[in-house]
């Protein structure tokens, strides 16, 4: 009989951490290059909408941060249109595709792209985006919230010759969880 309630305990236990992960995984999601994202889960809604598709440095030649941070921004939003907070980072990946399909390009290393990333007017993020390991920033969106998100590169003034006329292509990643 002590058998049996063991047994049956043990199992009880397994069904129990089954369902809190499996729950837990509900409530996490990566979003990643595409121009415009929605994810629905229970009262989880949250939403990417970028105004361009891919991130490009086309022919990159070195500029000062005064002259990078003039530059036309890449714009994206964040919506959580649910009731839920959401714990999220945002990073950029480099877009394979984009670099497949650029025939006869070199492309440029992270470690001679500076960035700037503005959340609103406030900036959350200025550096090498090697420095960062290509993670711009993280943070919480609280239900119903907005936020707006400006990005800027540009490869940093001390590079050489050899890095000018290269190519970057990238694509925003963002990982979101729900906060309870």
């Amino acid at each position: 009989m002590k058998e049996k309630t063991g047994i049956l305990i043990g199992v009880g236990i397994i069904m129990f951490v089954a369902v809190i992960a499996t729950s837990y995984a509900l409530f996490q999601v990566t979003l990643s290059g595409k121009k415009n994202y929605r994810l629905s889960v229970g009262t989880l809604d949250f939403e990417l909408e970028q105004e361009e598709n891919a991130i490009r440095l086309n022919n990159a030649y070195p500029m000062t941060d005064e002259e990078g941070k003039t530059l036309n921004p890449y714009v994206f939003t964040l919506h959580n249109t649910g009731d839920l907070t959401v714990m999220y980072q945002i990073s950029l990946e480099e877009d394979e595709e984009q670099k497949n399909a650029c025939s006869g390009c070199t492309f440029l290393s992270n470690d001679k792209l500076k960035y700037e990333l503005k959340e609103g007017t406030s900036v959350v993020g200025s550096t090498f985006l090697s420095d960062v390991g290509n993670v711009l920033t993280s943070g919480n969106i609280e239900g119903g919230a907005t936020k707006k998100f400006e990005l800027r590169l540009w490869l940093e003034e001390e590079s050489t010759t050899a890095e000018e006329n290269k190519y970057y292509f990238a694509k925003i990643k963002i990982e979101a969880e729900q906060q309870s």
